[in-house]
């Protein structure tokens, strides 16, 4: 059977539908119950974490470690940390967060 005009639409339905967003999930993180921004999940395994701060909050080491801690209960394979003006993304792998620059 050939390609049709609708192969691109099916496929695009396919990943929404192994795709979902969950946004204020709720975690126990030291003792504490804390909510996470999004988290994307694929079936249901966690694949990208994403937290927002308000844009004059700058993005440090240490805003980067409270989403590393997050992600320590939650298990995403990758990270994003935003305050819309500046981002930080990081993959986890091998027992370490990889930092990258998306293209």
């Amino acid at each position: 059977m050939g390609k049709t005009a609708l192969d691109p639409l099916l496929s695009y339905s396919k990943v929404l539908f192994y795709l979902s967003i969950d946004h204020g999930k709720k975690i126990v993180l030291n003792g504490l119950t804390k909510r996470v921004d999004l988290l994307i999940t694929e079936k249901t395994e966690p694949v990208v974490l994403i937290e927002c701060k308000a844009p004059q909050i700058k993005l440090t080491e240490k805003t980067f470690e409270q989403t590393a801690r997050y992600n320590s209960i939650i298990g995403a394979k990758e990270i994003i940390l935003t305050n819309g003006l500046q981002h930080i993304n990081a993959y986890y792998q091998d027992g370490q967060y990889q930092f990258y620059r998306p293209e």
